[in-house]
Formats: structure tokens, sequence, C-alpha cells
């Protein structure tokens, strides 16, 4: 992926947890369908550290606050997550309220209902960014720059000269 974005360096030692794919899944071993066996190892001390979860989806939450609590326990910080879809089955939105999470980016790939309230639930737009894929499909044009990392300038740093 081509990025604007000044090259940031990896610090030697920077802790790195990964969780089992497949984790919110009943355990195979399991008559029970036990969803309480998910699987962490972590590299390096997470300790005072802020921490990001990055999954693909979030349907029953577990596999999220069970993450975060071993990154609590691990003596983190703060703990984000990002997901790209919030199925947010029944129960979830209880195990993000009750967990470790500050906050929880999704996207609004899957319809979010009004009812459920979260306010660790931050929720992004994709809708431009399918439009324009549509758009670039239907006239054969490349889709590749809408992959590319570019850096927001933000509000302008001058001061105002007005008198």
């Amino acid at each position: 992926m081509v990025c604007d974005a000044p090259k940031r360096e990896v610090r030697e030692g920077t802790p790195i947890l990964f969780s089992s794919a497949g984790a919110d899944q009943p355990s195979r071993g399991s008559d029970e369908g036990d969803k309480n066996g998910v699987t962490l190892n972590h590299v390096g001390d997470v300790e005072g550290c802020d921490c990001i979860i990055v999954d693909d989806i979030v349907d029953t939450g577990e596999k999220a606050a069970a993450t975060a609590k071993e990154l609590q326990a691990g003596g983190a910080r703060r703990i984000f997550m990002l997901a790209t879809h919030g199925v947010l089955f029944k129960g979830a939105v209880d195990r993000i309220n009750k967990s470790p999470i500050q906050e929880v980016i999704l996207t609004n790939t899957v319809p979010i209902p009004p009812h459920i309230f979260c306010e660790k639930l931050v929720v992004l737009s994709v809708g431009k960014l399918m439009a324009e894929a549509i758009k670039r499909v239907h006239a054969e044009e490349s889709l590749s720059s809408l992959f590319e990392c570019r850096t927001n300038p933000g509000p302008s740093t001058k001061a105002s000269t007005s008198k």
C-alpha cells in the first residue's frame, strides 16, 4: 500500500498480542459449544501501553472482551478496537459495555439497528468509498488508488491576518 504518511520506525520489542482466529466459534472439543476457550498469545509487555484490537467482525463480542481482559491483566493503559463489520448478536453490546475496551470503531457495512445503544461504538460510513468503487468499475477505471493511504492535512495552522 502506498502511503504519504511519514515513515515510522518500529520499536524493537513492541508488544504484539495474537488472538486465535475463529475464537468466537464453539470449541471443537466441547459438547456444550463453550465459547470461552479463546486462546491468546502475546509477545512483549503491554504494561502502560495503549492497545488496539483489530478484527474483521464483531458478532458475539466474546473474543473482543476476552482479548481486552487479557490486555488489561497485562497492564494495558487504554484499549481500543477496530472492526469492519458490526453484526452484534444479542448480548454483544452488553459484553462490550462490560469489557475494558474504551472505544469500538466499526463501519456501516452491516446496518446497526437504532435500538442498539452503546456509548463505546463509533460507526464510520463506507458509502462514499462504495459509490466511488462502483463508479470506477462501471467506467472500467482503476480501483487501486482507493486503497492508498493519504494523510489529512487538517485545518490550516496559519494565523489570520485580518484587521
